[in-house]
């Protein structure tokens, strides 16, 4: 199978993606027979700017680097379009995630506009195209007041449009397997909760609020 492996960029490193990254790579080639050649890690830009060849060395990890494909998405590049979700979103997202299995690696924390980080991000905003994105944002405003809406929060899933829709756009893509990182107090790991792209990713979201609700 082709596969493609979805990370953040480097404002999470934090997370320490790379360490996962590196043991799931060397899993799909020593365990599951997947060629090096078949295997593309894909970091999810959303409209963050491009990643230096050091930064791709960093979050993907040196070893990996030299053995697979480490590109970078481009919201205004070329993009495949699935359709609309319920909310009217147009679901642009790159063509390494049309076609090849696609796992996602992401930090579950605490999100402003989306409820929590992590899951279904790693599709929307992550590999999504500007006009998708857009469109999504958007949905943190009132619709009749000059403010953010009340339906958007930390913490916030259940109505939280925002949230909805970056889920009806990650399944259009259906990724075949989440690594949801948590994080401690101090930094570092706890948890990888994995397992189906979004009920691992709701789990994640439960550990995360016992941990620093």
């Amino acid at each position: 199978d082709l596969v493609t492996i979805i990370i953040s960029d480097i404002t999470r490193f934090w997370s320490r993606q790379d360490l996962v990254c590196r043991e799931l790579t060397h899993f799909l080639h020593e365990k599951c027979g997947v060629p090096y050649e078949n295997i593309a890690v894909l970091v999810a830009l959303g409209t963050h700017r491009g990643q230096s060849e050091a930064e791709l060395r960093q979050i993907a990890s040196e070893e990996i680097y030299q053995k697979v494909q480490v590109v970078c998405h481009d919201c205004e590049g070329e993009l495949v379009y699935l359709g609309k979700t319920s909310f009217g979103t147009p679901v642009w997202v790159n063509p390494l995630a049309v076609g090849r299995k696609v796992i996602t690696i992401g930090a579950t924390v605490h999100h402003l506009m989306s409820g929590y980080g992590g899951g279904r991000k790693s599709i929307l905003p992550g590999i999504s195209g500007k006009e998708t994105i857009l469109h999504n944002h958007m949905m943190c405003l009132d619709p009749e007041k000059p403010c953010s809406s009340g339906r958007i929060g930390m913490g916030k899933l259940e109505d939280n449009p925002v949230h909805l829709d970056m889920t009806e756009a990650a399944a259009m893509v259906g990724p075949v397997f989440g690594i949801n990182i948590v994080m401690n107090k101090d930094g570092r790991q706890c948890r990888l909760v994995c397992g189906h792209w979004l009920k691992a990713w709701e789990e994640s979201c439960r550990i995360v609020q016992q941990v620093a609700g």
